[in-house]
């Protein structure tokens, strides 16, 4: 949810040097409490997106049918169907002000991250976004590629073991190579702006 936390200031509050989100979702998701929005601004919350109970229902018992390990991405990926909600719920990337950096696993297991960068690329074109935006997504690489979970920019770090809980995607040796690949990047990209 950091990098919803990330667009959102982006796009809200001017004055940025940059903007990087990793694992990057396009639109506010559903917060924790029912019936209400992960963020809110000037004390509205968000329009958000959701599953529903009956495909999040339906896609578990087929992942424990299959003999699958659990893992939310289906549910998430669901909620694109219902697109006047998604259209409500997207993130206006294009107000932001300053160069931009998505950076995904094509793996992720959590959430759609390397089709929402995509989606918000695409924003971001149809928009003629004045700034410099880009995508990086890694082959082999899940939900959290870097060290103890904490994402990109802490490379080097052993992996965190997620078999036993859900499934966030990716290989050892996937992860590792996007992180050290994309701390890389995030370096050359910050030292660019």
């Amino acid at each position: 949810m950091g990098s919803e936390l990330a667009l959102l200031y982006g796009a809200h509050y001017p004055g940025l040097a940059y903007v990087v989100a990793e694992a990057p979702s396009s639109v506010v998701w559903f917060g924790w409490e029912d019936g209400k929005s992960s963020f809110s601004y000037q004390g509205e919350g968000f329009p958000y997106a959701e599953y529903t109970d009956e495909d999040s229902r339906r896609l578990e018992e087929e992942m424990a049918a299959r003999g699958e390990q659990y893992r939310d991405g289906p549910k998430f990926a669901s909620a694109f169907s219902n697109e006047p909600m998604i259209e409500a719920a997207s993130i206006a990337v294009e107000n932001i002000q300053c160069p931009i950096l998505f950076i995904s696993g094509e793996d992720d297991q959590t959430w759609p991250s390397a089709m929402m960068a995509e989606r918000m690329m695409e924003r971001l074109r149809t928009n003629d976004f004045a700034y410099e935006f880009r995508h990086l997504s890694y082959p082999n690489a899940g939900h959290n590629f870097a060290g103890g979970g904490q994402g990109c920019g802490i490379p080097f770090l052993p992996p965190e073991d997620y078999s036993g809980s859900s499934a966030r995607g990716g290989t050892d040796k996937g992860n590792a190579l996007a992180a050290s690949q994309s701390w890389e990047a995030l370096l050359q990209f910050i030292g660019n702006n």
